[in-house]
């Protein structure tokens, strides 16, 4: 178990590596959460317009870190090859730029690496809650990156089926090179780490360390962000036949389902009655 950051030394063979388009805002809080534990630190700018590309290069300079800059963008998962060939260390440190880290993470991390048979550690990651809109608290109970209170072994058909590369730490004996796939933008994290179980190598989720991402504060972009997710299932289907696991659908989807499908009148007047039921269910637990 990670002990608490005021019993950890730095350690000496871990870099961290920071994808970048954009935000620069969330950006510079992130890099700031990061450098403070002193480790060396690897930021890739995929391609981030002007002016937001001169002020995240002057962030990365007022916090002595390396920038490395893509002319085109590629993605997160490129990003990452790119910071990930730039580094020599034993141990790589993935964290997003809308990622606020816990003080010392890394160093604290990588103690579960002394077990040889570790490939990647993640820690739980939360929300950043900055007000008390319902989308909020939606993220707050229903987050895609938050894989839950409780540490477990990242393996198939657990609870905990993978950990988002928002923030991971990967052992480098233990990844392919590139450690991402080229060419998927969405779901590449995942790839890595199943691919990484079906090599013998143990994925560790831990609940003492708690990142915290950035929130969606608008519908548009949270049901744009989900609908990106789905978009991988296809291709993690056609790399890892069977491994992806089946939707779970709530008894009042699958009612609603099954009333716009049917051929009675009456059965597909019940839908809009469906509907509003989980709607108004939905709103009693997001509003107090």
């Amino acid at each position: 178990m990670p002990a608490p950051a005021d019993d950890v030394e730095r350690a000496d063979d871990v870099e961290i590596v920071i994808p970048v388009h954009g935000g620069v805002d969330e950006f510079a809080r992130c890099l700031a959460s990061v450098a403070d534990e002193g480790l060396p630190v690897t930021v890739v700018d995929d391609a981030t317009p002007e002016p937001d590309a001169a002020r995240l290069k002057k962030l990365c300079a007022d916090h002595g870190a390396r920038l490395i800059v893509h002319e085109v963008n590629g993605g997160p998962g490129t990003a990452r090859n790119t910071g990930f060939a730039a580094t020599t260390a034993p141990f790589v440190a993935f964290i997003g730029s809308d990622v606020v880290a816990t003080p010392m993470w890394a160093s604290r991390l990588r103690r579960i690496f002394d077990d040889s048979v570790v490939g990647t550690a993640g820690p739980r990651v939360r929300p950043d809650m900055q007000g008390g809109l319902g989308i909020e608290r939606y993220e707050e109970t229903r987050s895609e990156l938050d894989m839950g209170a409780h540490l477990n072994r990242v393996v198939y058909r657990v609870s905990v089926g993978w950990l988002p590369a928002a923030s991971a730490m990967v052992r480098r004996a233990a990844v392919t090179d590139p450690p991402f796939e080229p060419g998927m933008r969405i779901g590449e994290d995942v790839d890595l780490l199943w691919r990484m179980d079906e090599a013998g190598w143990d994925v560790h989720y831990v609940t003492d360390l708690v990142h915290h991402h950035r929130t969606r504060i608008s519908l548009a972009e949270l049901s744009a962000r989900r609908a990106g997710y789905g978009s991988s299932a296809a291709q993690l289907k056609a790399r890892h036949p069977d491994r992806l696991m089946p939707a779970r659908s709530s008894a009042s989807g699958l009612a609603l389902m099954a009333a716009l499908a049917s051929r009675r009148r009456p059965m597909r007047w019940a839908g809009p009655a469906i509907a509003s039921y989980e709607l108004a269910r939905q709103r009693r637990l997001l509003v107090p």
